[in-house]
Formats: structure tokens, sequence, C-alpha cells
């Protein structure tokens, strides 16, 4: 297998010239929004969310859709199977989130979230668009509602957190 083929299969060689365009945007809006996060004191929080919206999508989208279609080159698996393992990572927030929101976000995640970004890697042919719509989906999770003047983000554990770190 040569290097342009793994790329492509990986869905990393960009399927059309404005391609990249995508994470550049990304980017970009994660900058516009970067005071918003500093004011609400979430600027962690904000900026992991970017890390895991590139990372999710490099190793579900590419690494586990890519692995998939090399083996049994068939794209509804790819993305039922990338999906599963996309909602049982997102389990990972039970440490902080407790048992029923992670279970929540782990079917939201698996069963919705997972074969849209799944569908968009096959009609698109990289992995590109789904970071953009990766992260515009996770920017809209943590903006508060209109009117909404309080923190942003909280979870009941938050006090607990912040007291064992002081």
């Amino acid at each position: 297998m040569t290097l342009t083929s793994l790329l492509t299969l990986l869905g990393l060689s960009p399927a059309h010239s404005f391609s990249l365009y995508f994470p550049l945007g990304v980017l970009a809006l994660w900058l516009v929004f970067l005071p918003f996060a500093y004011l609400h004191k979430i600027r962690i929080f904000y900026s992991s969310s970017l890390r895991a919206v590139f990372g999710e999508e490099l190793v579900f989208r590419s690494v586990m859709y890519g692995a998939v279609m090399y083996v049994w080159n068939n794209p509804l698996y790819a993305i039922v199977i990338s999906s599963l393992l996309f909602g049982i990572v997102h389990m990972r927030n039970l440490w902080w989130a407790g048992w029923r929101r992670s279970w929540d976000t782990s079917v939201y995640a698996g069963f919705w979230a997972g074969p849209i970004l799944g569908i968009v890697r096959f009609l698109s042919g990289d992995i590109y668009l789904g970071i953009a719509l990766h992260f515009l989906h996770n920017l809209y999770v943590m903006l508060p509602p209109p009117g909404f003047s309080h923190r942003v983000a909280r979870t009941p554990r938050d006090d607990e957190l912040r007291e064992k770190a002081r």
C-alpha cells in the first residue's frame, strides 16, 4: 500500500480542493470564542474540547473507519463500528458526570452524533468536514442559552472537585 492510498483510506488526503478550509475555519472560530471562554472561566474546558474534536475525529473517523474499510470494504460496517466505539469511549466521562449523564452521553454519541459524523466522512471522502461539524456541535453545547449570565458547563461535582484542588 502506498502512502497516498493509506492517507486516502484514513481520510487524511483532502477529497476536495476546499477540504482543508474546514479545520482552518475551526481554528479561526476557536480563536474568536476564546475571550468568551476566558470570561466564563471555561478556558481549560474549551481548549480541551478542541483537542477532543481533532483527536476523536482522527481516531474514529480516520483510523477506526479506515481500518474497517480496509478489512471489510463496507462503509455501513465502518460507520456502525466506529460509531459504537465512539459512544463507548464517551463513558470516560463517568468519573465527573455520574452514571446517568455518562450513559446518556454515550448513547447520544454512539447512536446519533457518531453515525452522522460517519455518514459525513463517507459522503465527503475525508475527515475535515466532520472536524468542523464536531467542533460546531461542541461549541453549541458549551454556549449558554440567551440571557444566561452565570457560569457555563457546570456539573454537580464542580464544587467538590474545586474543594479537592484547594
